[in-house]
């Protein structure tokens, strides 16, 4: 009996101890439980607050993108300009800039607006007035045209537009986006300015190189500062390509109907120019060459121009070399139709070019630039006025330029 009974009280005991410790084991399960959910909730909070923040910052950028788009016009105005500081060593003016001995701030000074206005999603009307310091500072109209993008890959554009001829032909007159003062004279020393017609570009991909192209049909002016010159009918074309740091360019122009003041007979000319640019922006080099061939008092004219710059930092020190000469002389023909003093003559000379380029900031650049143009060969360079109205080479002017000259040039570049 009494080792039943005490078999019970042992029985009970176990199950008390059990029980107590199935306690105390739930006890600190529930308590780990309520750190769990209290970690949770406060990570709930935190989320809650992140959350908060995030949509408050959404709104901040929703309203943002808002207000920016409500500050949106179809009406936007681009300028550029440049001032300069020119002097030569000799007194012979270069290409009727007005540049003599003196110090002179007007040959290579310059300022123009650009205004172009969305008339509709993929079509806008663009106008540009520009005005020349060695033109007096008379306001022209170079650019006014209309321009209806049909796609990604093909722009049309129709009015007044800018030569596609050279290189840079289309930024001819922003100094900022070259790092010379002036493009190289024995290249951009003869050609087309301004052309009234139509014109169409396009602009494809073909694996990693870039093929870009135009066609340009119609009436071109060409800068002549004794006769009013145009060519109906003038047919241009251009076409580039482009791989990273490297660039082609081919151009051509037919300028079948020549219209000079003065010659009752229309002529024709023929433009050739080739580009090679290589900018890493580091190493920059840029070879242009150009050939222009013709019945015309232009003459045959070859020309060639190299720069080779290298940038460190915000400077970049370049050296250049140009050649510009001719293969014939005026024909016959036009000898006895034309006033002797826009006969071309023989052309012939040689630049050499040290100059330096300083971007003070993203639209500012300084530069400054030495010309040292040699090897006339008695013919007055071609680069240099020494003719006038009356006589094709004129002796006095012929005599001060010798066989070379200096052009020195500092100033600021500017677009905004």
């Amino acid at each position: 009996m009494k080792n039943a009974q005490s078999i019970h009280h042992s029985r009970i005991f176990i199950a008390f101890s059990l029980g107590m410790q199935i306690s105390s084991c739930w006890a600190d399960r529930l308590d780990q439980l309520e750190k769990s959910v209290e970690i949770l909730q406060k990570s709930n909070q935190q989320l809650e607050a992140r959350l908060v923040t995030a949509e408050n910052k959404t709104k901040k950028q929703q309203s943002t993108l808002r207000k920016l788009k409500e500050a949106e016009t179809p009406f936007n105005i681009h300028g550029f300009m440049s001032t300069y500081a020119t002097k030569g060593k000799k007194n012979v003016d270069a290409q009727g800039l007005g540049i003599d001995d003196h110090w002179s701030y007007r040959p290579d000074t310059m300022a123009a607006v650009q205004m172009d206005y969305a008339v509709a999603d993929n079509t806008k009307a663009i106008v540009q007035f520009i005005a020349h310091g060695y033109n007096d500072f008379d306001l022209n109209m170079s650019w006014g045209y209309v321009a209806y993008q049909m796609n990604d890959n093909w722009l049309f554009r129709l009015g007044r537009l800018q030569s596609n001829l050279y290189r840079y032909s289309e930024t001819l007159d922003v100094g900022f986006s070259y790092p010379w003062v002036r493009p190289p004279l024995s290249i951009y020393v003869v050609g087309i300015s301004n052309v009234e017609g139509i014109s169409s570009l396009f602009r494809y991909w073909l694996n990693d190189w870039l093929l870009e192209g135009d066609f340009v049909v119609g009436t071109a002016d060409f800068p002549n500062r004794f006769r009013s010159i145009k060519s109906r009918n003038s047919i241009s074309s251009s076409i580039a390509v482009e791989r990273d740091f490297l660039s082609a360019r081919l151009n051509y122009v037919h300028a079948p109907t020549t219209i000079v003041e003065g010659i009752p007979d229309p002529f024709n000319t023929e433009y050739f120019v080739l580009s090679t640019q290589y900018d890493d922006n580091q190493w920059y080099v840029n070879l242009e060459s150009s050939k222009i061939l013709g019945d015309s008092y232009q003459k045959d004219l070859i020309g060639t121009a190299i720069t080779i710059g290298y940038k460190l930092g915000r400077y970049t020190p370049f050296v250049s070399y140009e050649h510009i000469y001719s293969t014939k002389t005026s024909d016959d023909r036009l000898r006895s139709l034309v006033p002797e003093g826009i006969i071309a003559r023989e052309q012939q000379s040689r630049n050499f070019q040290l100059g330096l380029r300083y971007d003070i900031d993203s639209r500012i650049a300084a530069k400054f630039q030495v010309d040292y143009f040699h090897d006339f060969d008695g013919t007055g360079s071609g680069i240099f006025d020494t003719i006038d109205e009356s006589s094709i080479l004129d002796a006095a002017k012929l005599a001060e330029l010798g066989d070379s000259n200096m052009l020195y040039s500092v100033g600021i570049d500017l677009v905004f």
